[in-house]
């Protein structure tokens, strides 16, 4: 055996075992299924973008979902890969809303130049924010059931002021 034989042997075995340590393939994983819908926000879709997260409520094996919301309230969720879906269960709903665009950065010499500053632009009105409660991971009031055959389409409407379910 040559010594550049033992090093890709070492390698290999290495990189099995971090495979092994990291989860490598399927096992351990649960079961997900497509999962997409929109958030309304007293009955329109939310502006603004954002990002939403299922969290699962039970002591369940898996994991959570999330997934971006896009300016028309549209989501997909992933759990594992880019829009894989999510675990059947039951999860709270956490929803955050992009208000703000930021600055484009024009770099010092232009700001300088300019002798302006970049100005962070407001892109949803007030009438159209969702209340703070439903970013909150641990009391959101939003909370769905998934199931395993069910729609996938899921609607997640939000009320302004919130409800209590």
């Amino acid at each position: 055996m040559t010594i550049g034989t033992r090093v890709v042997g070492r390698l290999g075995s290495l990189l099995m075992l971090s495979c092994l340590m990291a989860g490598c393939g399927d096992r351990g994983r649960v079961a997900v299924r497509e999962v997409r819908g929109v958030v309304l926000l007293n009955g329109n879709p939310m502006r603004g973008g954002g990002s939403i997260a299922f969290l699962p409520v039970n002591s369940q094996q898996g994991k959570g979902a999330g997934g971006t919301i896009d300016s028309e309230g549209r989501y997909v969720l992933s759990t594992y890969g880019d829009g894989d879906g999510c675990m059947s269960g039951t999860f709270r709903v956490v929803v955050n809303q992009s208000v703000w665009d930021e600055p484009e950065n024009r770099g010092d010499d232009a700001e300088k130049a300019s002798g302006q500053k970049p100005q962070i632009v407001k892109r949803v009105g007030n009438e159209e924010i969702i209340p703070a409660i439903y970013s909150h991971v641990q009391e959101s009031p939003v909370i769905v059931e998934i199931l395993p055959d069910g729609d996938p389409n899921v609607t997640i409407d939000l009320a302004s002021p919130p409800s209590r379910s």
